[in-house]
């Protein structure tokens, strides 16, 4: 048989085969087994992608390998990184493969506590991802998550940590950067990302915290005391820009952005909407001028309430859009209250989030040629398929609205975060709750797990 392969497929045939299975582990697997040809294209693709993750059950998440570890998250995660670092030690090809990492931080949705915490990221692991990340020389992609409801401190992460990590923002290859939840990051670090075109900033909100105030004004202090200008080196050319900061945040952001980045050539952008308005027109509003001639695509989701929120549909309403002569589609986030008895009246019901969608998107002045709009429905716990099924004439609401909404539309996608309910059914009812755009032909429906419902953006 091996010989067969040898005489009869060229290589090139091979890698296109291997290439159609990029999303399967298994068969990947199997490919790498029935040749010597077949070893190095379907490891590019089992090691491609690589994601260390404490869950709640303590496991870690690897493309080519899921385990169950014991019940002592600092101990078994790192148990599992040592073998991935070793790995990588006695086959150093393997590195060169490796062109996403996500460093994920995460403790069980039930556990609420107001004092500071310690995850697996930020103890027991120092030593062997000091060791890891070193070895990632290829890496495109790099993801660090923190844990949303406390944020993880950078401060947490000990000195050699902190500096492994900013030799990775230091990569030539490095393209694309998010940074979640992670308390006081030094954002004067971004001047090291000189090939970036993908930055997602979601860092803590002020108000969100108790110590916030302090720390996000001691994260700006440190900004700007590392903030130098250096004419002779080319700012990055960002394509896509996510914030979700305080307003300290993007105020620094906004007064250092231009010196850090290239803004002219950014095609899809995403924000949130705090309850100051006002303050966020002027930052968004002086980004959205500066990349109009390139801007194609625009995500705008609620600040926790969408009460709260309201002001923001006033806040577009003042944006004269028609400026992106380019720009043709929106992602609407729709996060929907988890239907938990014990938090309390639900603000954010289907029916109120989209009737904010409504608002939002009636208010946007001159922008009739909007060939797409998404809507990405979500909760922070649980799947909102239960939620819309319980609420079905929420949607009539957005088949009343869409399908008058722009003659150029061609497409209203229907993203939901899936609770494992029988696929099928779920999807056929919710489109026989959008009558008007199936008569058109151009809604299409899809259950998704929560973490593709939080990518806005993806690197093509």
């Amino acid at each position: 048989m091996a010989n067969f392969y040898r005489s009869c497929l060229p290589q090139e045939l091979v890698d296109t085969v291997i290439n159609w299975l990029s999303d399967d582990v298994e068969s990947l697997r199997a490919s790498s087994l029935v040749s010597r040809r077949f070893v190095a294209p379907s490891q590019k693709h089992l090691f491609s992608t690589i994601e260390l993750c404490s869950k709640p059950q303590c496991k870690l998440y690897l493309p080519f390998q899921v385990q169950e570890a014991p019940t002592q998250p600092p101990a078994s995660t790192r148990r599992f990184i040592a073998k991935f670092s070793d790995l990588l030690k006695s086959s150093p090809h393997l590195a060169s493969y490796v062109h996403s990492l996500t460093l994920s931080d995460d403790l069980s949705e039930t556990e609420h506590t107001l004092r500071p915490v310690s995850t697996w990221l930020s103890i027991g692991t120092s030593e062997c991802l000091v060791a890891l990340l070193p070895r990632l020389r290829q890496l495109q992609t790099f993801h660090i998550k923190g844990v949303w409801q406390y944020s993880t401190a950078w401060s947490h992460f000990n000195r050699h940590l902190r500096n492994a990590m900013m030799n990775m923002f230091r990569l030539k290859s490095l393209s694309s950067l998010s940074i979640h939840w992670i308390h006081n990051f030094p954002l004067a670090m971004l001047r090291s990302c000189s090939q970036l075109k993908h930055l997602d900033l979601r860092l803590p909100s002020v108000s969100d915290d108790l110590d916030g105030k302090s720390e996000s004004q001691e994260l700006l202090g440190t900004a700007q005391e590392n903030t130098t200008d250096d004419a002779e080196q080319l700012r990055p050319r960002l394509e896509s820009l996510t914030l979700s900061c305080s307003l300290v945040v993007l105020e620094w952001f906004i007064h250092h952005a231009s010196s850090v980045f290239d803004l002219t050539h950014i095609l899809n952008l995403a924000f949130p909407g705090p309850s100051k308005g006002e303050v966020l027109c002027k930052y968004i509003w002086s980004i959205i001028q500066t990349c109009s001639g390139s801007l194609e695509h625009l995500a705008l989701w609620p600040s926790n309430s969408v009460n709260t929120s309201v002001p923001m549909s006033d806040v577009l309403e003042k944006m004269d859009l028609s400026i992106c002569t380019n720009f043709h589609s929106f992602d609407i986030f729709l996060n929907f209250d988890d239907d938990i008895e014990c938090m309390g009246p639900r603000l954010n019901t289907p029916a109120k989030t989209i009737e904010w969608m409504c608002d939002l998107l009636g208010k946007i002045p001159h922008l009739r040629g909007v060939r797409k709009v998404t809507l990405r429905c979500y909760t922070h716990h649980y799947g909102a398929d239960g939620l819309l099924l319980r609420d079905l004439s929420s949607l009539r609401k957005a088949d009343d609205f869409l399908s008058g909404y722009s003659d150029a539309l061609e497409r209203a996608c229907l993203l939901v975060a899936n609770s494992k309910l029988a696929v099928p059914e779920v999807l056929e009812t919710m489109e026989w709750y959008l009558p008007r755009l199936c008569a058109k032909g151009i809604v299409s429906s899809e259950l998704v797990n929560g973490d593709r419902i939080a990518v806005v953006f993806q690197e093509k």
